[in-house]
Parts: C-alpha cells; structure tokens; sequence
C-alpha cells in the first residue's frame, strides 16, 4: 500500500527548506512564509492523491468503475471471435 505524506508533514518540510534558505534578501516579511507553505502544501498534496489514483488504474484489480468500463469497451471481442482493438488497426471497424 501506497502512503502519501498528510498536508501538515509537507508543510512542515517544506518549512525547514525555507528556514535553511537564506531568506534575508526576499521583499516578503517572515509572516508569509507560512502561508505560503501552506497553499504549496495544498497543492502538493493534490498532486500525491492524483498520482496515486492514476498509480491504481494502470491495474484491473484496482481500477475505478469508470476506468474499468473504458477498458472493457476498448478491447472487448466481437461476436465472430476477433478483437475489436484489431479490427480498427486493419481500417475494418468503425471509427
């Protein structure tokens, strides 16, 4: 199982870079930087959860009903044996 860090834990890092930056000759004042740390950390944080729902539809077993129906209807066999995915390949199916 997959384990994607809590908002407040990259918030945190994301701290602790800027704390060991040096930060002296920045226009903004040291207030900021917490909010700023925080709207990354939300953002970062979408990112894991969309990565990690894409890391889950690369297999059937985990596969969302959506991404599931997609894949069936994309390589399903037709009624005379052949695969519909070959057919289209060779300009025989419908497009």
């Amino acid at each position: 199982m997959v384990t994607i860090p809590t908002k407040s834990e990259i918030k945190s890092q994301i701290l602790t870079y800027i704390e060991a930056a040096d930060t002296s000759t920045t226009l903004l004042p040291s207030s900021w930087w917490e909010v700023l740390a925080s709207a990354m950390a939300g953002a970062i944080y979408l990112l894991y959860k969309f990565g990690l729902w894409l890391y889950y539809q690369i297999f059937t077993s985990s596969m969302d009903s959506d991404a599931l129906t997609l894949r069936g209807k994309r390589g399903r066999r037709l009624s005379d044996g052949s695969d519909q995915m070959e057919r289209n390949r060779n300009g025989n199916g419908r497009r």
